[in-house]
């Protein structure tokens, strides 16, 4: 599947765009956003088992981090590279984006995440919208 408005869904559900049946991974676990520049960043849904990140050969579980390709997710008791799940969905990984580096926690160098220079907030029904703006998932 391509991804649809420079996000990929990941979850049990089959609206997803990359679909895991496992009963450890949630109907809608994390979302892969596409920010300029190459960069990706990787949002849990407040899935039940949560996600974590494999990087450099330490494990920790993360709500919101810039990822790179190379990266290992572990979604429930799923584990594949951040490359591999683009390939499942038919995404190229982007080309420009470099190795991380500095505090994991710091898109952008601090500060919360940013799109185009707008700030990300998430939605009550747990998708990550624009601040400000429409929820492109339930309006509000």
């Amino acid at each position: 599947m391509k991804p649809r408005a420079r996000k990929l869904v990941i979850g049990r559900e089959k609206c997803c765009d990359i679909v895991l049946a496992d009963a450890s991974v949630s109907r809608r676990h994390a979302e892969l956003l596409f920010l300029d520049g190459g960069r990706l960043f990787l949002v849990d849904c407040h899935s039940a088992n949560g996600t974590a990140l494999v990087r450099n050969g330490r494990r920790r579980f993360v709500h919101q981090e810039i990822v790179h390709p190379e990266d290992t997710l572990q979604l429930g008791d799923i584990a594949l590279t951040v490359r591999e799940l683009l390939e499942i969905a038919g995404a190229a990984a982007p080309s420009a984006a470099p190795p991380p580096r500095g505090p994991a926690n710091a898109p952008g160098g601090g500060g919360p995440p940013r799109v185009r220079g707008e700030v990300l907030v998430r939605c009550s029904c747990g998708a990550v919208k624009v601040e400000g703006a429409p929820c492109g998932e339930c309006g509000q």
